[in-house]
């Protein structure tokens, strides 16, 4: 028999809650990763214009060219280093973000621990109770074959 349980609301609450934790975590995770290949995306032009510079090196070397290419180079070297900022602050807020997942489900383990403890306690009394009355069934049962063996002598 399940009992109903005095703290349902608040372990409910407490589901929602790591339920939304899991969420927003995901959600991190996804812009993570997001970054991550947007800083593989400026690192591969990093390396694209710097085979660009080494090409317009040799031979005849068109100064405004270099000088844009360069520039565009300079401008990538600063996406890189405020990427890879973006992405530690990224870390960061995953692994603030999983030490709330971790605290919340162990509040809800706590809730359904205690849960799991009250209905062990119900299901022990029912036993109780069931083998009280399967016992005072046993007992009516031989006073009854004892008193019909008793009128059947008399």
């Amino acid at each position: 028999m399940a009992i109903k349980f005095s703290l349902q609301p608040v372990l409910d609450y407490r589901h929602n809650i790591v339920d939304a934790l899991e969420i927003l975590l995901s959600r991190l995770l996804v812009q993570e990763q997001q970054a991550k290949e947007y800083l593989i995306f400026l690192e591969q032009q990093q390396t694209d214009l710097h085979q660009q510079l080494a090409e317009m090196q040799s031979g005849e070397i068109n100064m405004d060219k270099l000088n844009h290419t360069r520039a565009n180079l300079q401008r990538v070297l600063e996406q890189i280093e405020q990427q890879k900022h973006a992405l530690e602050e990224l870390k960061m807020q995953v692994q603030a973000k999983r030490n709330e997942v971790t605290a919340a489900k162990q509040d809800e383990e706590v809730l359904l621990k205690l849960k799991q403890n009250q209905q062990d306690e119900v299901d022990a009394k029912q036993a109780a109770q069931e083998a009280a009355l399967q016992d005072d069934l046993y007992i009516a049962k031989a006073f009854r074959q004892s008193l019909e063996a008793n009128l059947g002598n008399a």
